[in-house]
């Protein structure tokens, strides 16, 4: 139901209009009367009526006065204007009001109802679109941190560039505004409230205005913090860690990436996602804190072509491409058995102490560790565990020139050499030569693709071929279709590329 107010200077009008109409059965409550604009505004400001019926001439202060004392309120009252012939130029005032309603005088019930359901509807209407506007602010008040997140993990992954979204980058202080970001790890995942919970954290542990952002990627929480805040960053991470203990039985690993710019997010997630694989546990590992080695050790170690692999030769492979990108970079046996183990825990959740050494031990620490976590320990069947070992060994050796059919079935496996051929053949799609001259340049390609300036005969000779750079690059060229140097070359154009859209 709604409220009325009426006012009227003539009395007569105003008591025929307030006494000779049922409101109630039509549906108004009247909340009173008055007898000119002033009296008028203060029964508004104290009934707040959902439509007024008003004169418009009247002594103290008119119709139109009232009007605009009420629209200066923001009050979303709507006004009837009860005018007479002649009133021309004050029904124009109230037209430029936006007054849509008048009743003519004199007036009856016959003509005061239907111009009031016209009002009604129209006090409907407005409120109707003012809550569905109110609702929509409301719900993009709701989204704009999800979108904050959204954008910013685009950045993080690479989908989108800084200079496409301004107001991310604005938002942390600009492209060139120096950050660092950290990324929260656990086995079992983190949730949106233990997310909450760590930013609220985090927040308080820093100096304000530390914490510039914050996002999850793939149950990761990732925070972006002010780069000056670099010495203070460990104690903060420990407390951290020692709190989240208290609420969740989980584990934290935290890795903080390289000092860097917004404009280079993309790249400060990889580093710090990188780092995952060889980070101790409820503790922080700082990119600019390990050793030209480790960094490079950590860098190679990619888990994602580990854990990517659909099968047991596809997982020998992309482990033998790690092994020999770090036996390329000459890292040394005890960090390459260490960022194995580490890569190990991180994606089976636990890692076996092992003693392998060199690239056919680690190879097959690698493979059969992580292949059995995927199978869930299995038990094999003899023919499995036969073709296994047959992947094992041909990875294991593909990097020895000594490596032919002949040999590998008398003097490694011990088999009939047309069996194995017929074997290997099933499991790789290829016969043995053309399947080992294969994966060797594909190795030769990634070898070239982390770094361009190899030298080409240790190249060779890193894939098992003989340091003959003439027969390499012959070889090469008939597979891929250009010469190493041409191949390394574009790698490096393309890296570029990538590093400038980013």
């Amino acid at each position: 139901m709604e409220k009325l107010l009426i006012v009227d200077d003539e009395e007569i009008e105003l008591d025929g209009m307030a006494e000779l109409i049922d409101w109630q059965s039509a549906g108004y409550e009247l909340v009173g009367t008055a007898i000119n604009g002033k009296r008028g505004l203060a029964l508004l400001e104290e009934k707040h009526p959902d439509i007024v019926i008003t004169d418009i001439k009247m002594p103290v202060m008119d119709g139109l006065a009232m009007i605009r004392a009420t629209q200066e309120q923001n009050a979303d009252t709507i006004f009837v204007v009860l005018s007479g012939y002649g009133d021309y130029e004050y029904t124009s005032q109230a037209m430029q009001l936006g007054i849509r309603h008048y009743i003519l005088k004199p007036c009856d019930e016959s003509k005061i109802l239907p111009v009031l359901e016209q009002a009604r509807a129209e006090l409907h209407e407005r409120r109707s679109n003012a809550k569905k506007t109110t609702e929509m602010e409301n719900a993009v008040q709701r989204m704009a941190p999800m979108a904050r997140e959204k954008a910013l993990r685009d950045l993080l992954l690479g989908r989108e560039s800084w200079n496409r979204m301004p107001t991310v980058a604005e938002n942390l202080g600009g492209g060139d505004r120096r950050i660092l970001l950290l990324l929260l790890h656990t086995r079992e995942g983190i949730d949106h409230l233990e997310q909450y919970a760590i930013v609220n954290m985090m927040a308080e542990l820093l100096p304000e205005g530390g914490l510039l952002a914050d996002t999850s990627v793939s149950q990761d929480v990732c925070l972006l913090v002010d780069a000056a805040l670099y010495d203070q960053l460990t104690p903060a991470v420990e407390r951290l860690c020692s709190e989240f203990a208290r609420f969740r039985s989980g584990i934290l690993t935290v890795t903080g990436s390289a000092r860097g710019t917004v404009a280079q997010l993309a790249e400060l997630y990889e580093q710090a996602q990188r780092l995952q694989a060889a980070a101790p546990e409820n503790t922080l590992t700082l990119l600019e804190r390990l050793n030209a080695e480790q960094h490079t050790a950590a860098h190679l170690m990619n888990y994602d072509a580990l854990r990517a692999a659909d099968s047991y030769a596809a997982l020998c492979f992309a482990c033998s491409k790690i092994l020999l990108s770090m036996q390329m970079q000459e890292i040394s046996p005890a960090v390459q058995r260490d960022v194995c183990m580490r890569a190990v825990r991180y994606i089976c959740g636990s890692a076996p102490d092992t003693q392998a050494a060199g690239y056919a031990g680690l190879l097959g620490y690698l493979a059969d560790s992580i292949w059995q976590h995927r199978t869930g320990g299995e038990v094999m069947t003899k023919s499995t565990r036969t073709e296994q070992l047959i992947l094992r060994e041909f990875y294991s050796h593909l990097p020895e020139k000594e490596l032919t059919m002949q040999w590998f079935a008398r003097d490694i496996l011990f088999m009939n050499p047309d069996y194995l051929s017929r074997k290997l053949q099933q499991l790789t799609g290829d016969k043995f030569a053309t399947r080992l001259t294969a994966d060797r340049i594909e190795i030769a390609k990634h070898l070239l693709a982390e770094d361009r300036d190899l030298k080409l005969s240790a190249l060779a000779e890193t894939v098992g071929f003989a340091s003959d750079e003439q027969y390499f690059s012959r070889a090469f060229r008939k597979l891929v279709g250009m010469t190493p140097k041409q191949y390394a070359l574009g790698a490096a154009d393309k890296q570029i590329l990538s590093h400038g859209k980013a």
